[in-house]
């Protein structure tokens, strides 16, 4: 398993038992070996094990997967409707097909009962302070914000941001998360040049807004 994001997965479909090796942050299967870091997990630790499937994201190069042996899952979802075909999908490689439509279907639940509200607040997503970094248009948490019934008022892809541009564009919610992206961000307010900044500021977890898995519809919620 070397997308941490498809842990909880694995957990919701019963199928904890079949992950044998995971990344360094994951710690929700102790039995299973650690072969380093998504970006750069350990090969030769990682073919020991003799995977039957590499659950990965899609920089993993597929003919790597392909020397041990493995079948190559990409899981890089953009939206919460990927992750729901996703869900269906991993779950038939793994032959717990019935349970993953039983998730896909809770999921599609919770989407289905989410109402806007009669006025959409504008919000941008913080993913960095230092350097300055936004949610994109492309991103998942994007997705879970407009899902959640605000306008997300960043139109560019994720990346590298002036504050000028905050500055100049202020929406009605700024949200910046703090996890291992963003450790320890001060309060925007608090931040030198950041004086004019009007919006109101809420600090987010960023496992619950950033990492793409059955916990976003929750969040959403």
């Amino acid at each position: 398993l070397l997308a941490p994001a498809a842990a909880d997965l694995f957990e919701r479909l019963g199928a904890a038992a079949c992950v044998v090796g995971v990344t360094n942050g994951v710690d929700n299967f102790p039995a299973a070996a650690k072969v380093g870091t998504h970006l750069n997990p350990g090969i030769e630790k990682t073919a020991s094990l003799r995977p039957g499937l590499i659950v990965a994201a899609s920089r993993l190069n597929p003919e790597l997967a392909g020397r041990m042996g493995a079948e190559l899952f990409v899981y890089e979802p953009q939206s919460l409707e990927e992750i729901i075909s996703l869900v269906r999908l991993l779950s038939g490689k793994i032959g717990r097909p019935e349970q993953g439509n039983a998730l896909a279907g809770e999921l599609r639940a919770v989407l289905d009962g989410l109402t806007p509200p009669a006025r959409r607040p504008t919000v941008l997503y913080e993913t960095r302070s230092a350097p300055l970094s936004l949610a994109g248009a492309d991103s998942v948490t994007r997705d879970l914000l407009e899902r959640a019934g605000v306008r997300y008022a960043h139109p560019g892809n994720s990346g590298l941001t002036a504050v000028e541009y905050l500055l100049h564009n202020q929406p009605d919610f700024y949200l910046y998360q703090e996890g291992p992206m963003n450790r320890n961000p001060l309060p925007p307010k608090d931040r030198p040049g950041w004086g004019n900044f009007r919006a109101c500021a809420w600090k987010v977890d960023e496992f619950a807004f950033a990492r793409p898995n059955t916990g976003l519809f929750e969040t959403a919620l």
